[in-house]
């Protein structure tokens, strides 16, 4: 799952299942991941995975949803601050939901 067409999906389906308040109380683990044969092998930097966090960010944006994203990235406090600015960064770029 990586693009905005499958997260998208995702959380029309967490909100389906779930109802429209649920996408305001999101709780997200996020950082790239390395996969091996048998699954994930390891947390790395966003930046150094195949992650999509503009997708990300945008299907989260479209969808007015809330709640905190957790880093789990090798360095925590830099990967937090890249996805804390890309967010700011698409927010601010995007036309007003008023």
């Amino acid at each position: 799952m990586n693009t905005y067409e499958e997260w998208t999906w995702a959380l029309d389906k967490y909100k389906e299942a779930l109802g429209d308040q649920s996408l305001q109380r999101l709780h997200i683990h996020l950082s790239g991941i390395e996969y091996g044969e048998k699954g994930e092998k390891e947390h790395l930097m966003i930046e150094d995975s195949d992650l999509d966090l503009d997708a990300l960010l945008h299907a989260l944006y479209d969808h007015g949803c809330g709640g905190r994203i957790v880093c789990e990235s090798p360095i925590m406090e830099d990967d937090a601050q890249n996805i804390q600015r890309a967010w700011n960064k698409f927010s601010s770029e995007q036309p007003s939901k008023s």
